[in-house]
């Protein structure tokens, strides 16, 4: 892993991500899409029992 982290020092400074940011990134799209997930599949039962 390290040895991947030194090829891109080669170029310019790369700005380090936090622990929080990268989770935050990562977690909230897949929050969402599981939010929309679950709304779509409440709107289906509920019309497929009407």
């Amino acid at each position: 892993m390290n040895i991947l982290m030194q090829m891109q020092d080669s170029g310019r400074p790369r700005v380090e991500i936090g622990l929080g940011v990268g989770t935050l990134f990562g977690v909230v799209p897949f929050l969402a899409g599981c939010a929309i997930l679950g709304v779509v599949s409440l709107v289906r039962r509920l019309r497929h029992r009407n």
